[in-house]
């Protein structure tokens, strides 16, 4: 599907989506007689403005997906605040019978915060005392932006619209796909009586000394196993212009980029080592735990040492 019938899909599934969940909202509060007859709030100017700039042309279709995704996010903060005053009062929003306070609920205030796809509103819930303190969303903070003004190179595992939303933020990045997930996505429907000779023509073509020799492999791939299994070579061909990007660097930058699998390696030392306790009694016990495992951990002291002669 085309980036900009997709996203053409996506706004009119996501208005629809909004609106049904603003449906739902007023039904429960009627079951509750909590309805206070208001009707379903308008979307957010902020979509429809995104919107009406995409049918104008003046943004791609990758854009404004960025610019309305930012909406979740919004979202996930608006409800971490919620939950906070829920905690700090005692008290759920629409839970009277509960309340054992003086202090209570005073309506929203929106808040704009930077960010590194765009100024966005925050409603930020208030209490009658101004006493509410939230860690979400600190009252100073106004900007949720990494400061990262570009990315030498990003190295995925090639899910769908992982690259375009990495070249719409940062357009200079370098993109290599994982070559490991390839050979796995490449061997899946592949014969066992097979598996071995085809998986030795398809190193030949990624580990290669330079590009030119791994198309040339390519080719010669093709012509042994395309009749067989031609979707494998089409593959690695559509796919070519991120697969080969770690032909750029030296040989020992290769191995640091050629495959998402150090990284994945590292996290899974890191939940081997949280999941043995089931309890940790405050935040800092956990980056400590966390702090001590990096510093001793072989897998990462070994990944180190490979960067620092790589440098």
């Amino acid at each position: 599907m085309a980036p900009t019938v997709a996203f053409a899909a996506v706004a009119e599934l996501e208005r629809e989506y909004i609106l049904q969940r603003q449906r739902e909202g007023i039904a429960i509060a009627k079951t509750k007689s909590q309805y206070t007859g208001r009707k379903p709030i308008p979307l957010s100017d902020n979509y429809e403005r995104v919107v009406s700039r995409w049918r104008a042309g003046e943004i791609t279709a990758i854009e404004a997906m960025w610019q309305t995704r930012l909406k979740p996010n919004t979202e996930f903060m608006e409800n971490g605040l919620e939950a906070e005053l829920d905690d700090q009062l005692g008290y759920n929003r629409y839970d009277y019978k509960n309340k054992d306070t003086d202090n209570g609920r005073n309506g929203h205030s929106s808040k704009t915060l930077r960010t590194s796809f765009g100024d966005v509103e925050v409603s930020v819930p208030r209490d009658r005392k101004s006493e509410f303190d939230p860690k979400v969303l600190r009252k100073n903070q106004t900007s949720i932006s990494q400061d990262i003004e570009d990315i030498f190179i990003a190295c995925t595992d090639n899910l769908t619209g992982f690259s375009a939303a990495i070249e719409a933020v940062y357009p200079k990045t370098e993109i290599q796909n994982c070559i490991i997930h390839q050979l796995r996505n490449s061997s899946k429907y592949v014969s066992y009586k097979d598996l071995k000779a085809l998986m030795a023509d398809l190193k030949a073509v990624y580990a290669a000394v330079d590009e030119p020799a791994a198309l040339d492999a390519l080719d010669t791939f093709a012509e042994h196993w395309d009749k067989k299994y031609p979707k494998i070579s089409q593959s690695w061909r559509d796919n070519w212009a991120n697969l080969s990007t770690y032909f750029k660097f030296p040989q020992a930058l290769r191995r640091l980029i050629y495959t998402t699998n150090t990284i994945e390696g590292f996290n899974r030392q890191l939940r081997k080592v949280t999941k043995s306790k089931s309890v940790f009694p405050t935040d800092d016990s956990l980056f400590k735990m966390l702090q001590h495992e990096v510093k001793t951990c072989k897998r990462c002291t070994v990944c180190a040492q490979k960067r620092r002669n790589s440098i």
